[in-house]
């Protein structure tokens, strides 16, 4: 069994660069994993060893890929997320190589609203929509997008359809 160090946080950008801040409540935990391990196992040990209610909360995992390895891409690549078997294994593959920390994200779920025929989440506090007269007031920093194009023009800005 490999031994890996999970950091409990949330990840941040500043400018080009990504940063994980850690939540000191919960801390970091060891934890053993192997070609043998499942996914869904892992993702039950994580919520069990940091005391979290899956039933109330998803976590979302990543990584940074090892700057030696990042040479041919560019500095603000997102980090890696860990969402499936394969995905875990392919971290695994690279923990055999390198020290890798895996920061551990918990969230919130979001509810299912009612009187919907389909599965649409909502926030769990409140209505999110602005009236006409209420001003957007998300101050920078407070979110980001992924996929910030170099040319300064973000993923909302591209007609995908056609």
């Amino acid at each position: 069994m490999d031994h890996m160090i999970l950091v409990s946080g949330k990840w941040k950008v500043e400018k080009t660069k990504w940063l994980f801040e850690v939540d000191n409540d919960q801390g970091s935990i060891i934890v053993s994993a192997n070609d043998d391990t499942r996914f869904e196992d892992f993702v039950k040990i994580i919520f069990e060893d940091y005391g979290v209610d899956f039933a109330e909360n998803d976590l979302e995992l990543r990584y940074l890929f090892p700057k030696q390895n990042l040479h041919n891409q560019s500095i603000n690549t997102p980090p890696m997320k860990i969402g499936n078997d394969r995905q875990f294994h392919a971290f695994l593959g690279v923990c055999k190589v390198e020290n890798v920390r895996l920061c551990v994200e918990f969230k919130l779920k979001k509810i299912v609203g009612e009187g919907a025929g389909e599965d649409q989440k909502q926030p769990i506090h409140g209505d999110d929509s602005l009236s006409e007269d209420e001003e957007d007031t998300d101050e920078e920093g407070d979110r980001f997008d992924y996929c910030d194009d170099s040319d300064g023009a973000t993923s909302d800005d591209e007609n995908f359809t056609t």
